[in-house]
């Protein structure tokens, strides 16, 4: 799998030799995390506190990319351009995911007083570039995903670039704010669903949401401003949801055929998740693998039932 998971162990005893299955299983994971704690130095050029190694190996990179609007203690000044954005690359890592359980991702950050001359703003999103301008702001930007605080207090939220991709929000929402992008792109089969997002605040709830109607890419996270807004931003974190719909992972049915020298385990899976079976005879070295990329796909000798992985091993 390409992406950060917990592994789990089940472990039962035959005889003398004791199996262990490995295996990976949807788990919460935060895959980048920033919290501007830095000492007021340019952001651009700066390295994310926190950047999974599985992202970088997607084609994305830890180094934030900025015009000098934005520094490393999450300051937001006016900077030499009207309209100004910072973003991290993420590659190819979430539209990766798409069409798997492994493809929902929560976006946060909170977003302090909006404060300025005019139509001022700053929003937080996802760039179908990897490499976008920094002299500009998201609407000119290809984004897809994005919520933006107002001067005047209003949340608005976008599904791509564009007024046509407007959804108006709730006004009056002045102060500090910490405000989430959800994507879900677990349902994404390229024909007739795309995925959505959810927009959603944290006095507020959910604000808004939107479908998708074709197929558009998450490559960067994307900060932008514009018109000279004043402002802070902190606790930026990407999270990698768990499917709620996956099944725990648990051994649920033993058969152990002495004669044939065989053992029949069944166990809760997902299509995404994959398994090792190691065998030991002494609990403290477990360096035989019976079985290895163990996926439904491959090795369930019953498709009947679609929650669980049924294998005999010898």
């Amino acid at each position: 799998m390409n992406w950060k998971n917990t592994k789990l162990k089940r472990l039962f005893t035959l005889s003398s030799t004791t199996l262990i299955l490995v295996g990976s299983a949807a788990a919460q994971s935060v895959i980048v995390q920033e919290d501007f704690n830095g000492t007021g130095d340019p952001l651009d050029g700066s390295t994310a506190e926190l950047f999974d190694n599985a992202v970088t190996t997607a084609g994305g990179s830890n180094i934030w990319v900025s015009s000098d609007t934005y520094s490393d203690d999450g300051s937001v000044n006016v900077g030499s351009g009207t309209n100004s954005s910072a973003h991290l690359s993420l590659g190819s890592y979430i539209n990766d995911t798409k069409g798997t359980s492994t493809g929902i991702f929560d976006l946060t950050m909170t977003i302090g007083a909006v404060t300025g001359i005019g139509n001022i703003w700053l929003s937080v999103g996802f760039s179908e570039l990897s490499a976008p301008a920094t002299n500009n702001h998201f609407i000119n930007l290809d984004a897809t995903g994005t919520i933006i605080l107002r001067g005047s207090g209003e949340l608005d939220t976008w599904g791509g670039p564009g007024s046509n991709n407007a959804i108006d929000g709730p006004d009056g929402n002045a102060g500090a704010r910490t405000v989430t992008v959800t994507l879900d792109l677990s349902t994404h089969d390229g024909v007739d669903d795309f995925g959505s997002v959810t927009w959603s605040d944290s006095l507020l709830g959910e604000i808004n949401s939107h479908d998708y109607t074709e197929d558009v890419d998450f490559s960067s996270i994307f900060l932008s401003e514009a018109n000279g807004t004043l402002s802070t931003i902190s606790n930026l974190t990407l999270t990698q949801v768990a499917d709620p719909n996956a099944p725990n992972f648990a051994i649920t049915e033993i058969n152990y055929a002495p004669e044939a020298n065989t053992v029949t385990l069944t166990w809760t899976s997902s299509p995404d998740d994959s398994y090792i079976a190691q065998i030991s005879n002494d609990l403290t070295q477990f360096d035989a693998d019976i079985g290895d990329g163990i996926t439904m796909a491959i090795d369930d000798e019953d498709e009947t039932d679609g929650n669980h992985l049924t294998k005999t091993f010898d």
